[in-house]
């Protein structure tokens, strides 16, 4: 009795105890739970733990194997009905009868994240699992069933069979230690003459006899999917095991045959068959990986865009099945969710096969191009795109992928793992054939890889590293605002703003608008009447998106506290996906060799590699060419999986493993800090005598050396200096004696109201009216301009320019001793332009030729050559006449294109003839 004290004392304290499992549950602080302590548990106890786990979305794996009675079991499924994170669930020893079973039952009905449960050691009769098995027959997302050591007789055992032949997700049913006769192993083979999708068997320790082995070898002649069956211990003599040989003759699929003790007296048929099996299979997945495989990519990514508070992360939660909570912080930066939908209205769950070990999406890939798509994919993929992404039989001049190239024939080749690399290779190339089973349960499957931007405007010059040409935008507003008539025009100037931007970066891509608030509007009229207003402006700006067909609207109107309208968009999002050129692109087995490697790097901490690093991980996958390495760097950015830019040869040599890594690094110092959620905590920085360095930061935009290795680990300080310069992120600020930063980005004082150029002689302006002005052009010009003359400074230390002064919307910068440019944002009333004078008249020409040099580098760097604009010239002088480019150079308008202009000025010689070389220099 003390024993049984003891371990009663050590449950509670375990579920009820300071930081207990009811406690991290209710905080979700904990991801999985095991109790393997047989005591019986308080019925309270019992109630409480279940009101936690109500509400839990942190918990995947769920193990109680520990006395909980009927009632409890009954209580626990219950508070899991609306659950969608757990992935694995073990009831053990509780002793499960009618009620338990009953709810079990429901629970499989619904549930589409449960991939493994067991239910071994319950004293499950044929009874009981009647009532689970009508759960079992609509269940697609179940994987492993473990029915072990219970009292199933063939009665029950006809219901799993009636189960197994509607259910097209289980891949593997342990049923060993039962009540198992020669009648349920009948209808266990009936059943698995129609059902090929599972792959493991276990049938050990029963009764069959050999009536039993003859009807499953029956079955084994015609099945293609049954890999291992264990048959062990069920009173088979040589006549059933001669018909199992018999079987083998004509099947190619079984590799795993468990039968002693039974009275067998020759196996070497049986063993030698399931060899050949198995070699068989090795060889031809050693083909499949090393060969000319192709294989569909079936991913693809998701980007959620628009205002901030506009609701893009509640619309993302409700995607993945979370609750409402309307407390949830505004996004920093960016957030990335990558979730894997089995099938079409199937719920997305959080995928893991990127964490799952080394070499597992190889052999994952492999298996699929094996087993479920061979014969049928080219044909497909073909349908949507003639692209073959990675080809290795074709030339390089032959085809086009993605904008860039496919790979160039290479002869296959094995590689020898040697020293250090031996059990590495081992992993991604080994032949591992329980893989098989996962790959058979995801024939329809899709990885999905969310990323919730930010809405804040000072993130958007970061998201410019991130928004990429493949995929598909959502493009999220608050439908409030378009229905009030004092906000309509701001919220129509924002939602014009976004599609143009997207337009930039990906004139092909899919847009969907999802219009949020849906419980603020109270009428269908009052819908017509926001999809009037945003039609009017779709159709003027010739951009086409995916409306709601359901509802004869433009956008998606959607209510995430009650889910209305989600699965709608749910399923929109899934079939633009599954049609789309991302998902139907077929890729090189190589390719995927490649991205294990990066993968593996990434788990061993490596947040970051250089070029050179990557490119022997491409050679340890088979791809030779530097070319092609470059081209699967590309795709696995346009993917979301790293970060590979390729505007300068320096960011060429930096790749990022982890881009939530990046966002959340580059997030620490760009931020909204006018935003409750974003605000710093002041008494942090007071305490390490950073105060002052802060207020630098918040007020005028100048990050010092000690705060940015105050925000960032100090190995890692230099690397983001040197990505944020290359991406015109930051530049040196060296008109102080100290080492100080400028992000423009930050900045938020507004120099400019009303003001116009009336004093000025003559300006020029850049005009974008026609397309758009993204915010962060304006921020990355002043960023170069800055650096340019933080450079000459550095290089001419007995020059004395003029410290520069930047706002929000304006900067006058010396760019070289005399050369005072002063430049100016303006975005209202419908104009979006950037203005440039100068304060000598005679090097005008030189300052517009510098100008239009850096937005052309930006135009080609960050905008992929879509930004467009036309320039004019203005001479105040002459009543305010504007001039077009083309005509004032026409005739040879002063002060820009005279003769007499300074226009061959050494450093706008230097800036206009390489800026590319600036551009290094800049990074310096």
């Amino acid at each position: 009795m003390a024993s049984e004290r003891t371990n009663q004392d050590r449950v509670m304290d375990a579920f009820e105890g300071e930081n207990g499992w009811i406690e991290s549950v209710r905080n979700e602080t904990i991801t999985e739970i095991e109790q393997h302590m047989l005591a019986c548990l308080n019925p309270k106890t019992v109630k409480k733990f279940a009101q936690a786990l109500r509400s839990n979305e942190s918990l995947v794996s769920l193990k109680l194997n520990c006395l909980l009675t009927d009632a409890g079991v009954v209580s626990i499924i219950k508070s899991l009905m609306g659950n969608n994170t757990l992935v694995e669930l073990s009831l053990c020893n509780n002793h499960c009868k009618v009620k338990s079973a009953t709810q079990l039952a429901k629970f499989l009905k619904i549930n589409n994240t449960l991939t493994s449960l067991n239910l071994e050691r319950n004293e499950l009769s044929d009874t009981e699992i009647g009532c689970f098995s009508a759960g079992l027959k609509l269940n697609n997302s179940l994987r492993v069933l473990v029915l072990n050591n219970n009292l199933i007789g063939d009665t029950g055992t006809a219901d799993l069979a009636d189960s197994l032949a509607l259910n097209v997700g289980l891949v593997e049913l342990h049923l060993k230690t039962n009540q198992i006769g020669k009648i349920g192993a009948q209808y266990l083979g009936e059943a698995l003459s129609r059902n090929h999708m599972l792959g493991v068997l276990d049938l050990a320790a029963n009764k069959i006899e050999d009536a039993g082995a003859i009807s499953l070898a029956k079955t084994l002649e015609t099945n293609t999917g049954l890999w291992s069956l264990d048959i062990a211990w069920n009173s088979i003599t040589d006549r059933g095991l001669a018909s199992l040989a018999t079987a083998l003759e004509s099947n190619r699929s079984l590799s795993h045959l468990q039968f002693w003790g039974n009275e067998a007296e020759n196996s070497m048929l049986i063993k030698t068959a399931l060899e050949q099996n198995r070699i068989k299979k090795e060889q031809e997945y050693m083909k499949t990986v090393w060969g000319n495989e192709r294989v569909r990519w079936k991913r693809s990514k998701l980007m959620f865009v628009g205002q901030g508070r506009a609701g893009k992360t509640a619309t993302v939660r409700s995607l993945l099945g979370k609750e409402f909570n309307e407390e949830w912080d505004s996004t920093v930066g960016a957030d990335i969710n990558t979730v894997k939908n089995l099938h079409e209205r199937s719920e997305w769950r959080k995928d893991s096969s990127s964490t799952a070990g080394f070499g597992s999406i190889t052999q994952s890939f492999a298996f699929r191009a094996m087993h479920n798509e061979r014969g049928k994919s080219r044909s497909t993929a073909s349908s949507v795109s003639n692209v073959n992404y990675g080809s290795v039989d074709e030339p390089l001049e032959s085809q086009q992928s993605l904008g860039s190239f496919a790979l160039q024939a290479e002869q296959p080749r094995l590689l020898q793992p040697t020293d250090e690399n031996d059990v590495k290779n081992d992993r991604i190339y080994g032949y591992d054939e329980t893989l098989l089973l996962n790959a058979r349960g995801e024939t329809d499957s899709m990885i999905l890889y969310l990323w919730d931007f930010g809405g804040q405007q000072v993130f958007y010059s970061m998201h410019h590293l991130f928004l990429t040409k493949y995929g598909i935008y959502l493009l999220v507003f608050d439908m409030r605002e378009v229905l009030n008539v004092d906000s309509r025009a701001t919220a129509l100037k924002y939602l014009q703003f976004w599609l143009s931007s997207i337009n930039i970066h990906a004139p092909k891509a899919a847009i969907v608008l999802v219009g949020t608030f849906l419980d603020f509007i109270d009428s269908e009229s009052d819908l017509k009447e926001i999809d009037a207003a945003i039609r009017e402006k779709v159709d003027a700006m010739d951009i086409s998106v995916k409306e709601c067909e359901t509802e004869d609207l433009i956008y998606f109107p959607v209510d995430n506290k009650k889910e209305y309208g989600i699965m709608e968009l749910r399923l929109q999002i899934e079939r633009i996906a599954r049609q789309g050129e991302l998902f139907n692109q077929e890729i090189s087995m190589r390719f995927v060799c490649f991205l294990d490697e990066l993968l593996y790097a990434k788990s061993q901490s490596d947040t970051f590699m250089t070029l050179a690093d990557a490119k022997l991980l491409a050679k340890n996958a088979g791809i030779m060419s530097s070319e092609i390495q470059l081209v699967a760097l590309e795709f696995f950015h346009n993917c979301g999986m790293i970060t590979y830019l390729t505007a300068t040869q320096a960011l060429k040599n930096m790749i990022v493993l982890e881009p939530q890594w990046l966002i959340d690094s580059l997030s620490k110092i760009i931020r909204d800090v006018d935003t409750k959620q974003h605000k710093f905590d002041d008494q942090a920085f007071e305490d390490v005598g950073l105060k002052s360095d802060l207020d630098s930061l918040i007020q005028n935009a100048l990050a010092s050396r000690d705060i940015l290795e105050f925000f960032w680990e100090r190995p890692h300080v230099e690397f983001l200096i040197d990505l944020m310069k290359q991406t015109m992120l930051l530049s040196e600020w060296t008109f102080r004696n100290e080492k100080l930063y400028l992000i423009p980005s930050l900045l938020k004082n507004h120099f400019l109201t009303d003001q116009d150029y009336e004093s000025k002689e003559a300006f020029c302006y850049f005009d974008f009216s026609k397309v758009v002005l993204p915010i962060g052009v304006f921020e990355r010009l002043i960023c170069l301009v800055v650096a340019h003359s933080a450079l000459y400074r550095r290089k001419h230390e007995d020059c004395n320019l003029m410290e520069p002064r930047v706002f929000l919307d304006y900067a006058v910068i010396e760019f070289e001793t005399g050369l005072k440019l002063e430049i100016c944002r303006r975005d209202q009333d419908d104009k979006q332009r950037i203005e440039l004078s100068v304060e000598d008249l005679a090097r005008s020409a030189e300052a517009f030729t510098i100008i239009q040099s850096i937005l052309q580098k930006l135009n080609n760097d960050i905008m992929g050559l879509r930004l467009k604009w036309e320039i004019f010239f203005v001479l105040c002088k002459e009543t305010e006449r504007v001039w077009s480019y083309e005509d004032a150079k026409k005739h040879n308008i002063a002060p820009w294109f005279s003769n007499s202009s300074r226009s061959t000025n050494n450093s706008t010689k230097r800036l206009s003839a390489d800026l590319d070389s600036f551009l290094e220099n800049f990074s310096k």
